[in-house]
């Protein structure tokens, strides 16, 4: 959970500075990065690659209100919904959040750390860099169903290593 300390000019002309809190689950994280085809990073890139201004602004827009929530008074749940949402991105804080990771990607690349997404790219890349087990080698085998895990874990590794 990233809590973040947002100074801002009001729409009565005040300076305000609040502490606004942001997370995402890894399941939230699982599917943003779907919608990327799995690489954040990479679809950063491209965008970035295109100068695609309005697909950075869109990716950063739904980066944060996806993240975005309030903590309950017990500290046990992460509230998020569309009201709660709704009333962030109608904030000039939001619009300044968004201004500040626009201008500064250092702040940007440390907004998605604590957050949660870059725990989610580090996994996806952990997970793409294991050796994939070939689905031929299981056709080898007819039936698992009268083995043990530890047979099925030996066999899998003996055709893994052919």
């Amino acid at each position: 959970m990233l809590a973040k300390q947002i100074t801002y000019t009001d729409y009565n002309g005040e300076e305000v500075t609040e502490t606004f809190y942001f997370n995402m689950t890894t399941l939230e994280a699982t599917k943003f990065a779907a919608k990327m085809n799995g690489d954040i990073e990479k679809h950063i890139a491209e965008l970035i690659r295109k100068d695609n201004m309005l697909g950075i602004i869109r990716l950063l827009s739904e980066m944060i209100l996806g993240a975005y929530g309030k903590k309950s008074e017990d500290g046990k749940r992460f509230i998020k919904n569309d009201e709660l949402r709704n009333e962030f991105e109608d904030s000039a804080a939001f619009a300044e959040l968004v201004e500040n990771l626009l201008s500064d990607p250092e702040e940007a690349a440390k907004f998605g750390e604590g957050i949660g997404t870059s725990k989610l790219q580090a996994k996806m890349d952990k997970r793409d860099a294991q050796p994939k087990l070939k689905v031929a080698a299981l056709n080898d085998h007819p039936d698992f169903s009268g083995m043990t895990n530890a047979q099925i874990l030996e066999l899998l590794q003996a055709k893994k290593e052919q």
